[in-house]
């Protein structure tokens, strides 16, 4: 191998180490601002995802105090299977009813993906293809 070939073949490898290297440090930085990203759009959903966790444990707490209840009361004008079923399609339909509004906070909350990095990375991509060219 001649001392030009030689020559060749390290500028080809510190060529390939500093692409590698600066392909690393371009991925590194995209993962770490998806995710800041991800992150505060989850924060940003705290609320709603509260409020899912507290109306299913408020409402286990209320179903279970008050079923037996609403199926004495209602046993005062109807027999004991009627009533049972009329209290539990009544606590459906107000379970359903929590499921709904929750559903519609968190559709209108955005979603927890990291959008915003995905378009500034193809952004970068597109500006490093142009300069490469």
């Amino acid at each position: 191998m001649s001392a030009r070939d030689e020559q060749e073949l390290n500028e080809l490898t510190d060529a390939i180490q500093s692409l590698a290297g600066q392909t690393r440090s371009f991925v590194q930085r995209q993962f770490e601002a998806a995710e800041r990203e991800v992150v505060a759009k989850l924060k940003e959903s705290e609320p709603a995802l509260g409020a899912v966790a507290g109306a299913a444990l408020l409402g286990t707490f209320a179903l279970a105090s008050s079923y037996r209840l609403t199926v004495r009361v209602i046993e005062k004008a109807l027999p004991p299977s009627p009533a049972a079923l009329l209290a539990t399609a009544g606590f459906g339909a107000g379970a359903t009813w929590c499921a709904v509004t929750a559903l519609e906070a968190l559709r209108r909350a955005p979603a927890p993906l990291p959008s915003e990095t995905a378009r500034a990375a193809a952004a970068d991509l597109e500006e490093a293809a142009r300069e490469g060219r």
